[in-house]
């Protein structure tokens, strides 16, 4: 079994910011993922995206995240100097929330 190391390099990261849902892109020099799914929420100031990739051939999937954060006035933009470069590896599992609402 191929060992994929838990941190992502800076350009690594980057190779992953600008990829989309079904994209290849090759990390760690020369490991394959596909991009499985790409979650994004933002507020005023936050953009988060998370992604799940799978390794090319294989029944892994990964997870890492991107963290952009404004700075400046509204029309500066966003900087990525926040980033952790964590790569975990995940599993998807079915996870059943119960909650109280109000009885009608």
């Amino acid at each position: 079994m191929l060992t994929i190391s838990n941190k992502l390099t800076i350009k690594d990261h980057e190779m992953l910011s600008i990829s989309m849902e079904g994209d290849f892109v090759t990390l760690f020099g020369s490991v394959v993922f596909q991009v499985l799914e790409q979650k994004r929420s933002e507020d005023k100031d936050t953009i988060y995206i998370e992604y799940i990739l799978q390794l090319k051939g294989e029944e892994r999937f990964f997870s890492c995240s991107v963290v952009l954060q404004r700075y400046g006035y509204d029309d500066y933009g966003y900087e990525d100097f926040s980033q952790d470069l964590d790569f975990i590896e995940v599993e998807k599992k079915e996870v059943v929330t119960y909650t109280w609402v109000q009885k009608t």
